[in-house]
């Protein structure tokens, strides 16, 4: 695991960064937190939790006082989560950079959305749940996506079609 530290985000406040070099697909760290179960039943709800990790769309990782609160959204993110705690090098990482990944990959919740302040080139302006990501967005992302995730959006774009 690579050795990582809190400092101030180009993003958004703080940020995560990391202390060392790390190549294309590394293992970087697991995420800690509390796990939690919660089922939204407004937007003033689902937005009551935006610094937990999704593991389902009813259980959570809440990572409470833990380094993991930093970790920061990009639309052109530079690491992963697979599974349900390990993150990814998704590119070689320099040493002193911001680490972040794309909030929408581990989110299924329908009602959820946030304001994107990443400013990249790829900005989609909006935040949402993996459901509603753009096709080509959620393509780039593959294989690096969680399972559960995956089966989601599927699920979801189905029934759309169904109508």
């Amino acid at each position: 695991m690579k050795k990582l530290y809190v400092n101030e985000s180009e993003i958004d406040g703080k940020g995560i960064h990391i202390d060392e070099n790390a190549k294309k697909h590394e293992h970087i760290a697991f995420i800690q937190g509390t796990l939690k179960e919660k089922i939204t039943t407004s937007k003033k709800d689902a937005l009551s939790i935006p610094l937990w990790y999704g593991i389902t769309d009813t259980l959570w990782l809440d990572p409470q006082d833990t380094i993991w609160r930093y970790f920061n959204h990009s639309c052109e993110p530079n690491c992963a989560i697979v599974g349900t705690k390990k993150v990814i090098a998704l590119r070689n990482i320099k040493k002193g950079t911001e680490l972040t990944f794309d909030y929408s990959m581990t989110d299924g919740d329908l009602l959820w959305n946030m304001p994107c302040i990443c400013q990249t080139k790829k900005c989609r302006n909006q935040i949402r749940s993996i459901q509603l990501i753009p096709a080509k967005t959620f393509e780039e992302h593959l294989p690096f996506i969680p399972n559960y995730f995956k089966k989601l959006r599927k699920r979801y774009i189905q029934s759309a079609t169904m109508y």
